[in-house]
């Protein structure tokens, strides 16, 4: 498996520690932000700008909510309110364009159910890959 984390110690060295400044007993420690997000944020908003990023536009749920259901009524698989399928169906991306969220949500939507129910219905699933890219 490898070395173990105590034998890789002695791989690198230590900075020596730092003598206490004279009259005193402790060391002194870097002072820490204590917001961290006050820290990253100016980080991140200026790196956002400087690459030209603009955030994503979403697109109305109802319009999405509309094509998966066609979509989930055309494939046969049972998805009424409150079952496991229909929490399943509600798992989407909703900061991309309509095309990927509509695409994140058939795939999500059957990935899920296969993990989450494959042990109880494995001879239906084991081929769940080749018949979902023959689009059957």
């Amino acid at each position: 498996m490898g070395p173990t984390l105590s034998s890789l110690r002695s791989q690198w060295p230590h900075p020596p520690p730092r003598e206490p400044v004279s009259g005193r007993s402790e060391r002194q420690h870097d002072p820490k932000p204590q917001d961290l997000r006050s820290f990253i944020e100016p980080l991140i908003t200026s790196f956002a700008s400087e690459i030209g990023y603009s955030p994503l536009k979403t697109t109305s749920n109802d319009d999405l909510w509309k094509a998966m259901r066609t979509y989930a009524d055309s494939t046969g698989v049972p998805c009424k309110d409150g079952t496991h399928s229909w929490l399943m169906f509600k798992v989407c991306f909703p900061h991309h364009p309509f095309e990927v969220q509509l695409y994140i949500w058939i795939y999500s939507w059957l990935g899920l159910l296969l993990d989450d129910e494959a042990a109880e219905y494995l001879e239906d699933f084991s081929m769940f890959h080749e018949r979902f890219c023959a689009d059957e």
